[in-house]
């Protein structure tokens, strides 16, 4: 069977009224050396010479690219693209292209942008990608140019895909070419921290009052040390002890250290923890007597402390503490490692997905539809199993705008208003979210209907067997209890 071919988006922009810059020699130098490659036929290569920001977004996610390249001009914060005119510029923030780029895992692979002052981007970018090629300040022509020679002349040349041999080769190639040193540091290699669930930002959310700080980094640091030993990897786990609980979903587990203070500093958050240990793992490391909240009853816990007839309430000293601390690391460790094994097996279930696909007849049409995979944070998870049955049947897809410090409440109400506006169908999920949920999206497709230019395909809710009806009427809505449905329908 023929592999599937590695997919490479060329991605220019120099609007007029910024500094011109030789794009077009860059390119024809990328073609030359794919052209005189051995391996051509590994690489399909996809290339918008006059990029509009608004188009981005079409074009990414139509092509399902591995690597992103980018040509042009960039600020400190943002990519420049052309307005509607193609004269003026247009610029896409570096969150709006973390956002982006978030939405073509697991297809995008590295991201290069051969812009000035794109490595501060690219440290956001990195959170969604592996690899990221950025430069850290103002960069010639001739700089570029040669880098970007170096790095295709490697890429085009590997049998596998090695970003970081591509890139040293880029370096390299500046030398060749005697460009000065100062020039040959700006670009700026940024990998993505190694997890041990691939699919997850982090592998364990820890959260503590501040209070609780030196107990908490005593204990997070034996922890460390336990899973390096216990999952033979010294870096390739990925522990949170930040404050963002927006964090908990890109999360695979949950370790609280509780106390009376951590209760009373998180209590507006007990809602949001509840609603996640329903779905994944989570631990509750007890380090001082206090009053549970009903919505974190029914945990794993671990008291590190007891109860003295004399003395009151002590803390675990010496070997007790030892012992318990070892216990926590060892059930932690094989949680992890049962994580990881599902994820396996799910990776194996798409790539076999994948493989059918490929091997169907030419003939085969994919459907032709761009669905709203619409889903409230509780039912990310479940988004992600959806995502591999849209592709198998080649249907282009958006997912809700992230949520982060960066977002506000306005910028998602407007993302889901534009991608209702612009979908030809949307899937609602209705698993652990409620139906007063679901109802109020069926009734800003309702809103939205009349502002739409065509009438959507379809307006889908994917509901679980066990959840209360939604008694609501609206013209082509249906109701699924089984996705192949849906897309027998949608086709």
């Amino acid at each position: 069977m023929t592999p599937t071919p590695i997919r490479i988006l060329i991605l220019a922009a120099n609007p007029w009224s910024t500094n011109r810059l030789d794009l077009g020699e860059e390119y024809q130098r990328i073609q030359d050396l794919w052209e005189r490659s051995n391996l051509q036929e590994r690489f399909e290569l996809r290339h918008y010479p006059a990029l509009r920001g608004e188009a981005l977004q079409e074009k990414v996610l139509k092509f399902k690219p591995h690597i992103i390249h980018f040509s042009g001009h960039g600020e400190a914060d943002s990519l420049i693209f052309t307005d509607l005119t193609g004269d003026k510029a247009h610029e896409v923030s570096k969150s709006a292209l973390a956002e982006l780029f978030k939405l073509c895992t697991p297809d995008l692979k590295a991201v290069f942008l051969n812009a000035c002052y794109s490595a501060n981007q690219a440290k956001e970018i990195v959170e969604q990608v592996d690899c990221v090629i950025g430069m850290n300040a103002a960069i010639d022509d001739l700089a570029a140019i040669s880098f970007s020679q170096g790095f295709y002349t490697s890429l085009f040349n590997q049998d596998k895909l090695n970003i970081e041999l591509a890139f040293n080769a880029g370096l390299n190639q500046m030398k060749i070419a005697n460009i000065t040193e100062a020039e040959q540091q700006k670009p700026v290699l940024q990998k993505r921290p190694n997890t041990y669930i691939p699919s997850y930002k982090h592998d364990v959310f820890i959260s503590f009052a501040d209070e609780d700080e030196s107990w908490a980094d005593n204990f997070i640091n034996g922890l460390r040390k336990q899973l390096q030993l216990k999952l033979a990897s010294f870096d390739g786990f990925q522990l949170y002890t930040g404050t963002d609980f927006s964090q908990l979903e890109q999360s695979a587990m949950l370790l609280i250290i509780a106390s009376p203070v951590y209760c009373q500093q998180y209590q507006t958050q007990f809602e949001q923890l509840g609603t996640y240990t329903k779905r994944q793992p989570a631990f509750l490391v007890e380090i001082d007597s206090y009053r549970l909240p009903d919505s974190l009853k029914g945990l794993s816990r671990h008291k590190f402390w007891y109860d003295d007839d004399q003395q009151g309430i002590l803390s675990l000293q010496g070997d007790a503490y030892i012992a318990k601390a070892n216990q926590i690391a060892e059930l932690v460790a094989k949680q992890l490692q049962e994580l990881k094994t599902k994820h396996q097996l799910q990776q194996n279930t798409v790539q076999q997905r994948q493989q059918q696909q490929h091997a169907r007849s030419p003939h085969t049409k994919s459907i032709d539809a761009f669905i709203f995979l619409h889903s409230a944070p509780e039912d990310l998870n479940l988004t992600r199993d959806i995502v591999p049955l849209l592709e198998e049947n080649g249907i282009d897809y958006v997912l809700p705008l992230a949520r982060s410090i960066e977002t506000t409440a306005g910028d998602i109400r407007q993302d889901i208003e534009n991608n209702i506006l612009n979908c030809d169908a949307v899937l609602i999920l209705y698993d652990q979210t409620t139906p007063v949920w679901v109802r109020e999206q069926l009734g800003i497709c309702r809103r939205l209907q009349r502002k739409r230019e065509s009438p959507f395909k379809i307006i889908a809710v994917y509901k679980d067997a066990n959840k209360p009806e939604l008694d609501f009427r609206l013209e082509n809505l249906h109701i699924y209890c089984c996705l192949s449905e849906f897309v027998g329908d949608l086709a």
